[in-house]
């Protein structure tokens, strides 16, 4: 274990507690729905002025949904000489309110070492992680090269679409810890998330309709279901000898995997059907949890072939569209790949020896405890960076979804504070050439 030099402990001292424990508590407090993140990135940009940090206030646009904004910050600490970039990723927004709390899911209670409330780990956890490390650095005055970028994001459950945001606008990192929950765990492989529609159409009929008028119904809802079928069971794996192709993944055991999310139908009573309505449609929209080599046009190319071979047991299927992503617009966002990064990454190394020296233990590294689970880092590691998913908070203390009684431990915030400023100068030291000479 590589002990902490002189300069990495004094930035590991100035980790505030006092500062992370308030600025969690305040973006605890402001519900921030995806898209709805205004003023909690508001006091996210005001804190990370307030430090030192050169702070750009980006606005973004829903892709999907016309005349739908957000806007999300970026802080930029400079190192004191050229070098490579890192992204400091976590999203603002958070799941919706479900299920019975016994507090005000917004309050934001500090109680026993815990912070309470809808957003505490999902992920404002890792957003103050993050800040309140650099925190510690700029104050430190320690010496690096290259540039940290603090990234609290917008839109990650709409489809990670303020990180794509960002990619558009230009920053793409060299390197990334996506700060999501991993409950200390070191995830150098993610899952991908790919949302899938299938469009059907029947034509209505009467149960006192002619035998010529039944022989040509077919119940859109029927078909539906015929094809729900026969993709599986919801969160259950998809073996390799099922109808997708794909080579199993020794780092996401149980992956891929589907869940059945919605189906929509235009029929309705038969009395209300518009007079010259020939057809009815129905729409099954799921998700695969996805492994490395899969793409969509793979996944698009299994599910025709699949529903081709359905029509051959069940000739009224009548598919008129698969989409992949789905046309909904709360689903068109969800094209996340999955990643994988090689255990010889720079990033990889700086981060478990961090952890280690910091933590005093070996930490987890592999897709547990998030097996399952994307973020943000998906979408930068298909632009080429070296991602990493690393943050506070356990998902696992919970058994619904979303979870009820979210709540984080207040030392886990400023653990993985440490760890992320350890990180950063161990990843991006400055070259010895560069240093100030001893007097």
């Amino acid at each position: 274990m590589q002990p902490l030099s002189g300069d990495e402990q004094r930035v590991v001292d100035l980790i505030d507690q006092d500062f992370a424990r308030d600025l969690e508590i305040a973006a605890v407090r402001i519900p921030s729905a995806s898209f709805q993140e205004r003023e909690v990135a508001q006091v996210f940009a005001d804190h990370m002025e307030q430090i030192g940090l050169e702070v750009k206030r980006l606005e973004v646009r829903h892709p999907f949904r016309q005349g739908v904004a957000t806007s999300q910050p970026v802080g930029v600490l400079r190192g004191t000489s050229a070098g490579p970039s890192l992204m400091l990723n976590a999203h603002m927004d958070h799941m919706p309110v479900l299920g019975k709390w016994a507090d005000d899911p917004f309050s934001g209670e500090y109680r026993d070492g815990w912070i309470l409330g809808r957003g505490a780990q999902d992920d404002k956890g890792g957003v103050v992680s993050a800040i309140t490390a650099a925190k510690a650095l700029k104050e430190s005055g320690v010496r690096f090269s290259g540039e940290i970028w603090v990234c609290p994001v917008a839109g990650h459950k709409s489809g990670c679409l303020g990180t794509k945001s960002l990619i558009e606008e230009g920053w793409t990192p060299d390197y990334c810890i996506n700060a999501e929950n991993t409950a200390g765990g070191i995830a150098p492989i993610a899952v991908g998330f790919v949302m899938c529609e299938v469009v059907v159409r029947g034509r209505p009929a009467h149960f006192a309709s002619s035998a010529e008028a039944k022989g040509r119904h077919s119940n859109a809802i029927d078909q539906i279901a015929r094809i729900a079928v026969s993709l599986g069971d919801s969160l259950a794996y998809v073996g390799p000898r099922s109808w997708l192709t794909f080579e199993p993944h020794a780092g996401l055991p149980g992956y891929p995997a589907i869940s059945l999310d919605k189906i929509q139908s235009s029929r309705h009573f038969p009395m209300v059907l518009e007079p010259d309505l020939e057809y009815f449609t129905a729409r099954l929209s799921f998700q695969i949890r996805s492994v490395p080599g899969q793409t969509l046009q793979s996944i698009q190319k299994d599910l025709v072939a699949h529903l081709q071979d359905v029509r051959t047991d069940y000739p009224a299927l009548d598919v008129v569209a698969v989409n992949i992503p789905g046309e909904d617009p709360n689903y068109r966002g969800w094209d996340i790949p999955p990643f994988e990064t090689p255990s010889d990454s720079p990033l990889l190394m700086a981060l478990t020896g961090a952890y280690r020296s910091v933590l005093g233990s070996e930490p987890v590294v592999g897709a547990a405890p998030r097996l399952g689970a994307v973020g943000d880092g998906n979408v930068l590691a298909a632009r080429g960076a070296e991602v990493v998913q690393y943050g506070p908070g356990d998902y696992r203390l919970f058994d619904s979804e979303p979870v009820v009684e979210e709540r984080i431990a207040l030392h886990e915030i400023t653990d993985c504070a440490r760890v992320f400023a350890v990180t950063c100068l161990r990843l991006l030291s400055e070259p010895e050439e560069l240093r100030p000479k001893a007097a």
